[in-house]
């Protein structure tokens, strides 16, 4: 399994690969490293991907994908470009899946992120939707998207992440992510 996550389109870096151990889900706690302090969260869209596809373009997109959630993606501001600084246990945290099935499902997507204090909007409807049609395409040109893959199209706005705090993801109104921080 792969994890894509992909920058907002504004950002230099435009994409970066965890490693499946960076993995948690909703409900679990994720205890931040103290030595890579400070540390940011930034929401994004997730996507599950449903099929094998390696060059895709974006109109087909839709078809590659059956599920979405709210994703949270945490990295130390002291990395860098050093990848593997930003690999630690917790990094990516992901919610329920919510199945999306039919283009209307996929383009009424709407997600919004909590840090406890304050509710904001990521993306929704049609800019979640291409957003993610974009990454699916620009990921299959380069590697074979397969079953079981996430691809994240992240929102531009971070949240410092400390102890002690609860961030959370709603997706077309629902709760689909709360998790922990330690």
């Amino acid at each position: 399994m792969k994890i894509l996550v992909f920058a907002p389109e504004h950002e230099a870096e435009t994409a970066q690969l965890y490693a499946d151990s960076c993995l948690v889900h909703t409900d679990r706690p994720v205890f931040l490293p103290e030595e890579l302090q400070p540390l940011a969260s930034r929401a994004g869209i997730a996507v599950r991907i449903a099929r094998q596809g390696k060059s895709v373009q974006a109109r087909f997109a839709p078809r590659y994908w059956d599920a979405a959630s709210v994703a949270f993606v945490t990295t130390p501001a002291a990395c860098g470009n050093d990848p593997l600084c930003r690999c630690f246990d917790g990094a990516v945290a992901c919610g329920e899946w919510v199945p999306m099935t039919g283009a209307a499902a996929q383009q009424s997507l709407h997600a919004e992120a909590t840090d406890g204090i304050r509710t904001w909007a990521l993306t929704g409807g049609e800019d979640a939707f291409n957003a993610v049609n974009r990454a699916i395409a620009q990921a299959s040109e380069y590697m074979t998207l397969k079953t079981g893959d996430l691809l994240l199209a992240m929102g531009g706005e971070s949240v410092e992440a400390r102890g002690g705090m609860t961030l959370g993801g709603l997706l077309n109104g629902r709760e689909v992510l709360t998790i922990r921080l330690k």
